[in-house]
């Protein structure tokens, strides 16, 4: 077993849906994990992927269909 797929295991099993770095500076879906094949940032925690609004504050240029990772569990309907 490899380390990601240990990683996308704990994911499933705890609910969460992707991994966020520290500031917000970079994020991935569970189904994409570390794209840039990178090794995992050490500072990448667990978080659940949610559609963008108009003013969210991190997304310069919003457009129908972004999104982002938050540390913070959605509320209902917020999920992406």
């Amino acid at each position: 077993m490899t380390v990601k797929e240990i990683i996308e295991n704990y994911l499933v099993c705890h609910g969460f849906t992707g991994l966020v770095a520290e500031r917000r500076e970079c994020a991935c879906e569970i189904t994409d994990l570390a794209p840039c094949d990178n090794e995992f940032p050490g500072d990448c925690e667990p978080g659940y992927k949610v559609s963008c609004t108009e003013d969210c504050d991190h997304e310069p240029g919003y457009e129908p269909g972004n999104w982002h990772v938050q540390i913070e569990k959605p509320k209902e309907g917020e999920g992406a």
